[in-house]
């Protein structure tokens, strides 16, 4: 991440913020940028950024240019909204241990190519109440996690997703999700690559996408999730896809 940079950026401390506005245009920069370990606080805050990636890899990984960026720091934010339409632009991300990025009663919109709306990787975690997705760029996935595990935990909110190859759930770690409402109208509903969960409790997820699957299990042998015995758990909600003629379910390589 040595190009990342944040219109607003906070290295290691503690700070709160309140009704502020930020707004990112330039390539690889954040709307928040917490690093080294500091804490911040947002409070109806407006997270807006434009600007495209330098490397596919990079905001996938590493969350460069996201709308709001924890590296092995904690962010939480109380009300607002992020949205991003660069390339690669995440709307929130938690990368590396001990990252937290925790989420209440916040819009997340991300219409780019690779901008998931949550991403967690490296053994961070995004906690989610009452957030509400929308994604239409290919790979975008509402809720994802990516190299070297992450956890998301969801309550509430809902998910529209309309890209290609970007269904609302995508686990290479662990997402528990309770609660949520899922439209997928160009993906599958739900994704687990590798030895990795999703766990979903009163929960309803609709695919409108013909010729595909609901739910995939299966290791593409990329390098980004590690295993073959991914673990795909439903309690109560529903699980409806449209297409009749397709699999409900889809297991390949695992």
């Amino acid at each position: 991440l040595s190009t990342a940079t944040g219109a607003y950026t906070l290295s290691g401390g503690m700070a709160e913020e309140t009704n502020q506005t930020y707004t990112a245009t330039q390539q690889d920069q954040s709307g928040v940028y917490v690093t080294d370990g500091g804490v911040l606080t947002l409070n109806n805050v407006t997270v807006n950024t434009s600007g495209e990636t330098s490397s596919a890899d990079g905001s996938s990984f590493y969350g460069l240019n996201a709308g709001i960026l924890a590296v092995e720091s904690t962010i939480t934010v109380n009300g607002g909204t992020i949205t991003t339409s660069g390339s690669g632009a995440n709307g929130a991300f938690a990368t590396g241990e001990g990252s937290v990025v925790s989420l209440s009663d916040v819009t997340i919109t991300a219409t780019g190519d690779g901008g998931h709306g949550v991403m967690a990787t490296l053994g961070g975690e995004v906690n989610l109440t009452n957030v509400n997705m929308t994604t239409s760029g290919a790979h975008s996935a509402p809720i994802a996690t990516d190299r070297g595990s992450g956890t998301v935990n969801a309550t509430g909110g809902s998910l529209l997703t309309t890209g290609t190859d970007s269904p609302c759930y995508y686990s290479t770690g662990v997402l528990n999700i309770t609660n949520s409402t899922c439209t997928a109208d160009g993906s599958e509903a739900a994704v687990i690559e590798g030895a990795n969960s999703i766990n979903l409790v009163d929960s309803n997820l609709t695919v409108n996408v013909p010729n595909k699957w609901g739910v995939m299990i299966y290791q593409s042998f990329s390098g980004d999730a590690e295993g073959t015995e991914g673990i795909f758990t439903m309690q109560g909600g529903a699980l409806t896809y449209t297409d009749e003629t397709s699999p409900l379910f889809y297991v390949n390589n695992s």
